[in-house]
């Protein structure tokens, strides 16, 4: 659906002689990222709506693509996995935000996993794209953006419960909890492919 919206519009622009005929497939790959983040915020707001907690959506939706965009990690081979992948997502975070409170019962729990998660970070990502690996230096750069990312997220988190806004640290949390599952789900994916080769 999303790649047929985006041949339209594209084959629309090469009519009107918005874009070149050779410069097609470039245009078109824009134009699906383009109308998937539209459908992809869509679901985040609607997701919102129904935990009632807009805000705290769009920040979690904010802080998930700002870490994955250097995470890496599990991506579903077609925007209708993708999306259904973000539906799951983002209810599993919203469901945490719901239902979790730092009390006293759970706050040694919340500093262990504020302490894991870079950890997490630091040995298992970036997942690289398998189309494009990196070289060393540029995994090192990015690993130390993942680990940066994170870091200043956390701080985040922690200052809101410091001010009372328990919700935004399990919020921070929750989505570091999602990538790093997704993380996981990558590693185990490709392991699995890797011994079904030999």
């Amino acid at each position: 659906m999303i790649s047929k919206c985006a041949n339209v519009v594209t084959d629309l622009c090469v009519r009107k002689m918005i874009i070149q005929g050779t410069e097609k497939e470039v245009y078109q790959y824009g134009f699906e990222l383009i109308i998937s983040t539209i459908v992809n915020v869509f679901w985040v707001l609607l997701i919102g709506i129904i935990s009632k907690r807009i805000f705290l959506a769009l920040i979690g939706f904010s802080i998930f693509a700002w870490i994955r965009t250097q995470s890496g990690g599990y991506h579903a081979n077609s925007y209708l996995k993708c999306n259904f992948s973000l539906i799951i997502v983002f209810g599993f975070i919203m469901a945490s935000v719901r239902f979790f409170k730092i009390t006293d019962v759970y706050f040694a729990f919340f500093v262990l996993a504020y302490i894991y998660v870079p950890l997490f970070m630091w040995q298992f990502s970036p997942v690289e794209n398998m189309e494009s690996p990196l070289d060393s230096a540029e995994r090192s750069l990015v690993k130390r953006k993942v680990l940066m990312r994170v870091v200043i997220c956390e701080v985040v988190g922690v200052c809101g419960w410091l001010f009372g806004y328990n919700e935004l640290a399990v919020l921070v949390l929750f989505v570091h909890v999602a990538v790093i599952i997704l993380i996981i789900i990558e590693i185990l994916k490709r392991r699995r492919l890797n011994e079904s080769q030999y």
